[in-house]
């Protein structure tokens, strides 16, 4: 538990848990509407896809920081990535920058949009948009414009 790979891991983990927790407590709210739930839906994922093309910095940020702080090495990320569970300690020809940026935060944060996309789609939001003016709370007022 002390060395970068766990702290980079509890750092994003925690960064994407913090955007999933405010849509999953939106949604479960019994006074939320159809229209705002969608509105919710769509921010969640404008914000993962910001997280991943400004995201990385700030969160490299965060874990060196949390390292320093608590005497953890740091990963020089210029370096070839070194899998620490192969035996021979073989080098790969990537970057430790290529490996954590890449294929960790990139992949992660595609994963999480994806799912977004497939739970929440544009024919199934589109959907539940057009129900929602059909909703009798409001004199079905949105039917109406």
């Amino acid at each position: 538990m002390n060395n970068f790979d766990f702290v980079f891991y509890l750092h994003l983990l925690k960064n994407i848990i913090g955007v999933n927790n405010e849509l999953s407590r939106a949604l479960q709210r019994n006074d939320q509407d159809t229209v705002n739930a969608m509105n919710l839906v769509n921010a969640t994922r404008r914000l993962f896809k910001k997280m991943k093309e400004n995201g990385w910095e700030t969160l490299l940020g965060e874990v060196v920081l949390f390292c320093q702080k608590h005497n953890v090495d740091v990963v020089d990320m210029s370096q070839k990535f070194v899998d620490p569970r192969k035996k021979l300690r073989m080098t790969e020809e990537l970057t430790n920058d290529h490996r954590y940026r890449i294929e960790k935060f990139i992949v992660i944060l595609d994963r999480q949009i994806k799912e977004l996309d497939d739970h929440f789609g544009e024919i199934g939001t589109e959907l539940l948009l057009t129900m929602s003016s059909l909703d009798p709370k409001y004199s079905f007022k949105a039917f109406h414009q």
